[in-house]
Order: C-alpha cells, then sequence, then structure tokens
C-alpha cells in the first residue's frame, strides 16, 4: 500500500509530543484500512484491542489509566491470594495494585 505524504504530514502532526510506538503502528493499520480518526480514538480502540479480557471474570488483569494518560494492563503477579497486579508505564511510573477485600473476609473470620 501507498500512502501520500501529505497524509502522512497530517498524521504526524496530531501525534503528540510522546507516542507509543506500537500506537503509531495501529495509526498506520488503520490508515492502510483507510479508516482516518484522532489519535485519541485511535488510543482507545488500540487500547481495546490489546485487552485480553474484557469482562469482570478475567481476575489476571486489571487496566488503570496512568496520569501521562496512557492505559495500561496490569498483570496478576500471584502470591498467596493472586490479588497483586503490576505493571510499569512507559512514562516511567510503576503500578502495583493489591486487592484487600478477601484478606478483610479473613480476618473479620477469625
Amino acid at each position: 500500500m501507498n500512502v501520500s505524504k501529505s497524509k502522512l504530514e497530517a498524521l504526524i502532526k496530531e501525534l503528540p509530543d510522546q507516542v507509543d510506538i506500537e500506537e503509531l503502528v495501529y495509526h498506520l493499520y488503520l490508515l492502510k484500512k483507510g479508516q482516518v480518526l484522532s489519535h485519541r480514538r485511535t488510543g482507545e480502540r488500540f487500547s481495546e484491542k490489546t485487552m485480553t479480557d474484557k469482562s469482570a471474570k478475567n481476575h489476571n488483569k486489571i487496566m488503570v489509566r496512568c496520569p501521562c494518560g496512557r492505559e495500561l494492563i496490569l498483570d496478576c503477579v500471584g502470591g498467596q491470594y493472586q490479588n497483586e497486579y503490576r505493571k510499569k508505564c512507559k512514562c516511567g511510573r510503576e503500578w502495583v495494585l493489591t486487592e484487600i477485600s478477601e484478606l478483610f473476609a479473613e480476618i473479620d473470620n477469625c
């Protein structure tokens, strides 16, 4: 597929100063399919496509939005309760989330 230089320049002008390479490739993929979307909408669709399971039943992943604007899929890292999720954002922030309701339930039952 060939694309005009003006289309690429228009796409590049719309991008933020820092852009995820995978999102840029997804932009080009959509352009190949004839779809021209805003960077925000492309980012939303990219996040939807990279979610392996959006159902509430998938306890192995949790999605959060970093203050830098990126959506991150945090992976369960295990442990006794299978309740800790971690991921490092490309902006440098490290995310660690621990779900503690089962711990409280166990304490209440003592």
